[in-house]
């Protein structure tokens, strides 16, 4: 009946990506049919929210090598960071075994850019000319980003505490955080 396992301990997929594919391989004894149980597990990944979890039994017939499982990806528009889930291979028919790699764990690439400033306030003296603030960007690098910066008066005074300002704040490919 053979050894079962998944082909990689990892695999990724980005949100936007309707589905990530697993694939399963059987070595040696492909003679007769085998079956074993799939299922998935949230870790930071949460089923369904994230993804599609399922649990079910795999059957392999007679001289059938591979299997692609198919797990659906639920895209959204929260920048929360890459999550991730667990596939994990169980309980394989008489005769079959276990093969090395029986826990898959499956990374959801995050693509939602988030723009924020690195403190929620800044304290600076009256004397001083300037201050200077740090907008950290999460999410991926491979795009460029913007945010539109306008300064506010609080319970400071436009144009007596500070100069009013309006720009757009450009972050190129690759820029974690940038200063204004």
């Amino acid at each position: 009946a053979g050894s079962i396992s998944f082909s990689a301990a990892t695999y990724a997929a980005p949100e936007s990506a309707p589905h990530v594919l697993l694939t399963i391989k059987r070595t040696g004894g492909a003679a007769a049919d085998v079956s074993f149980d799939f299922a998935t597990e949230d870790l930071t990944a949460v089923s369904p929210d994230d993804y599609l979890g399922t649990n079910f039994t795999i059957l392999l017939a007679s001289n059938e090598l591979s299997r692609t499982i198919d797990i659906p990806i639920q895209s959204d528009r929260l920048p929360e960071g890459n999550e991730v889930f667990r596939a994990t291979l169980r309980n394989p028919s008489p005769g079959a075994r276990l093969g090395p790699i029986t826990n898959a764990l499956v990374t959801i690439q995050d693509d939602e850019v988030s723009l924020q400033f690195s403190a929620a306030a800044i304290t600076n003296r009256e004397n001083s000319s300037q201050v200077v603030l740090t907008v950290e960007r999460t999410g991926p690098l491979n795009t460029r980003a913007s945010v539109d910066v306008t300064t506010v008066a609080g319970s400071a005074t436009a144009g007596l505490d500070f100069a009013p300002t309006n720009f757009t704040l450009q972050f190129p490919l690759g820029a974690r955080q940038k200063k204004v």
